[in-house]
């Protein structure tokens, strides 16, 4: 059995996704710990606590990309896994990034695609995807031996049901092992609970 410990190294998501209310904790600004600082837990909880797995709860742990690195970095330093619930910010998964991450030991990547439809993505959820970059990351993703689990959530107001279909057929393209098609749900606090 090995030992798992959740860290939160940043605070804050920059994007306006309609469906999100983690801004009302954290704000959109983004704030890091210093790597420094991130170095010292991590150090601890391995040598004090023998964590092996660390769950990130960061909403946006690629806002900088160059400290992503160097944490993954020092995951490899100590042999510490880590896992990512909440997901990664898909134009941030380039292959030397996929690669850096497979070499820790990450096996499973949750995939936030949440539509298939450029227009939900544009007009209704205000997410700033490119549809092209999913299936480059879910192609590098298979060659590498990393488990893609793809979200959708469908459901949400304005969008229509051949924004649906488009979703069903853009998901037909992509090379993920798994897809979590989830039903919207307005939580306090995000922009989808004041329309609702």
């Amino acid at each position: 059995k090995k030992e798992i410990s959740p860290v939160m190294t940043s605070r804050g998501c920059v994007f306006h996704c309609c469906f999100c209310s983690s801004h009302t904790v954290h704000g959109r600004g983004m704030r890091y710990y210093s790597n420094d600082r991130v170095r010292e837990d991590l150090k601890r909880l391995r040598e004090e606590y023998g964590a092996e797995i660390i769950i990130f709860q960061d909403d946006h742990f690629m806002g900088d990309k160059q400290r992503a690195f160097e944490i993954i970095n020092m995951l490899k330093e100590l042999k510490m896994i880590p896992f990512f619930p909440n997901s990664l910010a898909l134009y941030g998964l380039d292959r030397k990034m996929l690669e850096a991450l497979k070499s820790i030991g990450v096996n499973q990547l949750v995939l936030s695609i949440e539509s298939g439809s450029n227009r939900v993505l544009k007009e209704v959820m205000h997410k700033p995807l490119n549809l092209s970059i999913v299936k480059r990351v879910a192609d590098d993703c298979r060659e590498l031996g990393i488990y893609t689990d793809a979200n959708i959530l469908i459901g949400l107001p304005g969008e229509r049901k051949n924004d649906i279909e488009d979703t069903r057929y853009f998901l037909r393209t992509i090379n993920a092992n798994w897809f979590r098609i989830n039903v919207a749900t307005p939580l306090v606090g995000s922009e989808m609970f004041d329309i609702c």
